[in-house]
C-alpha cells in the first residue's frame, strides 16, 4: 500500500497536518485553563469587595474593620485576610475551613497574577490594600 512514492508523500502530508493541529489543540487547552479574562474579571471583584470594606471602615459611626471584613465575607462569598504590620495574620474569615495564607510576596512583574498558594498547594488570588 505504501510502496508508490505517491501513498508516502500522502501519508507524510496527513502526520505533518495531525502534529501540527495537535500542538495547536494543545496550545489552546493550556490557554482556557489559565483564562487571564476569568482573573480580570476575579479581580475586579475583589477590587470592589475590598471598596466595600474599606469605605465602611472609613465612616465615622460604623463597625470596626474586623466586622466589616465578616459581613463582607459572607455576602460576597470571598476570603478576607487582614495583616499586622509585622505580616502576621490577624483575621481571617476562612481560618477554620481553608489552609494558612503566608502574607503575599512582593510580584517581580506588575503583570503577574496576584497568585498565593496555601498549604496544601490551593492557589488564591488576591489584592492587597493599605488600610488606615
Amino acid at each position: 500500500m505504501f510502496s508508490s512514492l505517491r501513498s508516502r508523500l500522502w501519508l507524510s502530508y496527513a502526520l505533518l497536518i495531525v502534529t501540527a493541529l495537535g500542538v495547536v489543540a494543545i496550545i489552546l487547552f493550556s490557554y482556557l485553563i489559565t483564562n487571564p479574562l476569568l482573573y480580570r474579571q476575579t479581580l475586579e471583584r475583589l477590587r470592589a469587595v475590598q471598596g466595600v470594606v474599606l469605605e465602611n471602615s472609613r465612616t465615622s459611626n460604623s463597625q470596626p474593620i474586623s466586622i466589616s471584613a465578616q459581613k463582607a465575607s459572607l455576602i460576597f462569598d470571598v476570603r478576607v485576610i487582614l495583616y499586622s504590620q509585622d505580616k502576621q495574620t490577624t483575621l481571617d474569615t476562612y481560618s477554620g475551613k481553608e489552609a494558612a495564607l503566608p502574607f503575599p510576596e512582593k510580584r517581580v512583574f506588575a503583570r503577574d497574577m496576584p497568585l498565593i498558594r496555601d498549604a496544601n498547594g490551593k492557589a488564591w488570588l488576591y489584592s492587597i490594600e493599605l488600610l488606615p
